[in-house]
């Protein structure tokens, strides 16, 4: 498929490892689930068949609260569902959506009540309907990912943001208007600024623009560009980063 492998055309993957090809059983939440795990890097797979009910919890097997869920419905051509713990409460954001802020309802996740053994849910067809779904979750690990927000000041002296390592992925989305997810990573640039970035919502290539630039540092990222997408005045963001290893 020209997606993944279309001859003499440059592709890129990220990976995460979660449990090593092994699979338990987790009867944490109200929802059994089965699940594979790494909770040395902070990330599991989530396996679960919905309920269709309020306030249903599943079991993630981090042993930490998350910092960021990613939901697809197996069954149904609908969209995914994302919860950033950067997000204020009762609010969510959709991976495939370009033209959305964050939108505030409990009808996706319930992420006061989440634990270091379960997220919590409500009756959406994008998290919990009677379908298959499969979720991805992530837990901060100091010195290998950081989930948090900034805000933006319109300068290309643009704010740093602290990580605490030096990025290898970073992917960010305005949630106070609509913008897109931006990726940019050390395989795509090799040196500072980062002026080549994906977007998680779109099939365009890889794209050129110094509007969008960061610099990756040895602790952190520093925005130097003005567009909107990364750096309007007083615009609110949410990112995700994440160390070489």
């Amino acid at each position: 498929n020209v997606g993944t492998n279309e001859d003499d055309k440059n592709h890129v993957a990220w990976c995460w490892k979660a449990g090593a090809g092994t699979t338990s059983s987790n009867t944490d939440g109200s929802i059994n689930s089965v699940v594979s795990v790494n909770q040395e890097a902070g990330f599991s797979i989530v396996e679960y068949d919905g309920n269709n009910t309020d306030s249903a919890t599943v079991g993630h097997g981090l042993g930490k609260v998350p910092d960021m869920i990613i939901i697809k419905n197996r069954d149904a051509a609908v969209a995914w569902g994302v919860w950033h713990s950067a997000l204020l409460s009762g609010q969510i954001l959709r991976l495939n959506v370009t033209t959305e802020a964050q939108t505030p309802t409990t009808a996706y996740f319930q992420d006061e009540n989440n634990t270091s053994s379960v997220f919590s849910l409500g009756t959406n067809n994008e998290t919990n309907s009677t379908d298959r779904f499969i979720a991805y979750c992530w837990a901060e690990i100091e010195g290998f990912s950081k989930f948090g927000s900034y805000t933006g000041n319109a300068d290309a002296d643009g704010p740093f943001v602290y990580c605490g390592f030096k990025p290898a992925w970073v992917m960010i989305k305005r949630t106070d208007a609509s913008n897109q997810w931006q990726i940019q990573d050390t395989s795509l640039n090799s040196t500072n600024p980062t002026d080549l970035a994906l977007y998680a919502e779109a099939n365009n290539p890889q794209e050129f623009a110094t509007s969008t630039s960061k610099d990756f540092l040895s602790n952190g990222f520093k925005i130097r560009g003005v567009d909107t997408m990364v750096n309007a005045n007083n615009g609110s963001y949410i990112f995700m980063a994440f160390a070489e290893s």
